[in-house]
């Protein structure tokens, strides 16, 4: 708990290793990602919006990247990303939590599309049991009750995005491949923290003004709090 305290507050940000989440479930989640949102045999019924919050964010589409960005940092404000945002899939949560259902959003017209669904409902379910560890650890960083930022928050879903960066050349961005280019803005994460899987090179943090890479640790998941 010392040392994730000392790297939350230092730059709100660490790597946990050996969490417990099926490392198989994992990879094929990504792989999964990559395959749906590559064929274009799949069909999204519904696309994300700010009522609804779940479904499918086409490359292009306004982000929290853009609307929320909170560093100055230079770089191009135009986001290439693709996501896929789910919601709880349990009806009667939704009916508690207000929240739109899952129902008729999950990607169709291949078996990948199918596979994505069920496996997408165990590794949502799989990181939000982490999320709340994290939280108590987090707590406890900070010498308060490892209950402290969960139960104010106990029936409160947060957001499971998946997220797909196709490559991009010149044709859709004349500053691709050159200094200052990114994918995705840099911004400031909304929420207590984000839990991030990281499956390739890209992922960037600010430390002492500067952008770095964090090591790419397979089976990590890296926490931004």
């Amino acid at each position: 708990a010392k040392v994730v305290g000392e790297a939350a507050r230092g730059i709100g940000f660490f790597i946990l290793v050996n969490t417990g989440i099926d490392e198989e479930l994992m990879n094929d989640s990504l792989r999964l990602t990559r395959e749906i949102h590559s064929d274009p045999n799949v069909r999204f019924p519904l696309a994300f919006s700010a009522e609804s919050l779940i479904g499918f964010q086409r490359m292009g589409m306004s982000s929290a990247a853009r609307a929320f960005n909170r560093l100055n940092t230079g770089e191009p404000k135009v986001d290439h990303i693709q996501s896929f945002m789910v919601g709880p899939d349990d009806e009667e949560r939704c009916k508690r939590l207000a929240r739109p259902s899952m129902a008729g959003v999950w990607p169709e017209g291949t078996q990948a599309a199918r596979a994505f669904r069920e496996k997408s409902i165990e590794y949502a379910r799989e990181m939000e049991a982490l999320s709340l560890d994290v939280r108590a650890l987090l707590a406890l960083s900070a010498g308060l009750d490892r209950r402290t930022f969960i139960t104010p928050v106990k029936e409160c879903a947060g957001l499971f995005r998946y997220s797909f960066y196709p490559p991009v050349g010149e044709a859709e961005d004349p500053c691709a491949g050159k200094p200052g280019f990114a994918h995705l803005a840099g911004h400031t994460d909304l929420g207590s923290c984000t839990l991030l899987i990281v499956d390739r090179p890209g992922l960037e943090i600010v430390k002492d003004g500067e952008w770095r890479a964090p090591p790419l640790v397979q089976g990590g998941v890296y926490v931004n709090c």
